[in-house]
This record gives structure tokens, sequence and C-alpha cells, in this order.
């Protein structure tokens, strides 16, 4: 079992991984249905997101951690992204 710290948040978030483990196998919605749901909500083309994304990582203590939830979140290295972005970036001719 998972150790969630004892803050308000994390009462909830370890509410919410006993759930995960006392669903039933079929059941319609879990936590990870209602994160799918979410996901299909966003508006991932918002201007100015990678700009966030990469705000968040730089002033992390734990980079790694954020690295680990971005690649957990889109299937993709972060360092693989740094690449795409570099190497796909629309540029202006100089």
């Amino acid at each position: 079992m998972i150790a969630i710290d004892c803050t308000k948040v994390g009462e909830k978030a370890q509410q919410v991984l006993n759930l995960l483990e006392n669903t039933p196998d079929g059941v319609i919605i879990d936590a990870d249905t209602i994160l799918a749901d979410l996901f299909e909500k966003a508006n991932f083309e918002e201007s100015g997101m990678a700009a966030e994304l990469l705000g968040i990582w730089a002033r992390s203590e734990d980079k790694a951690s954020v690295e680990q939830l971005f690649c957990l979140l889109t299937d993709c290295n972060f360092e693989d992204y740094l690449d795409l972005c570099i190497t796909k970036t629309t540029k202006t001719p100089v």
C-alpha cells in the first residue's frame, strides 16, 4: 500500500487509493476514468502551456518527479519532448 502524508489533500489521496484497491473489475467509474475524462475536457492547445510546464520543472526541487509525471501523462520521456521541441518548432529564417 502506498503511504501518503496526513494533510487534507493527502487524506483525500489516500481515500482515492483505497477506492482504487477496492473497486471491483469491470466497474465503469474509477479514478482512472475520471482522470481520462478530465484530460478530454482540457484545452491542450492553449498558448503558454509549454512555458508553464517548463517553469514548473525549472522551479521544482524534485525535477525527476516532474519528469516522471510528464512521462506518465504523455508516454514521452521529458528529455525526448525537449529534443522534439528543439528540432520541430517552426523557426523564423535568419
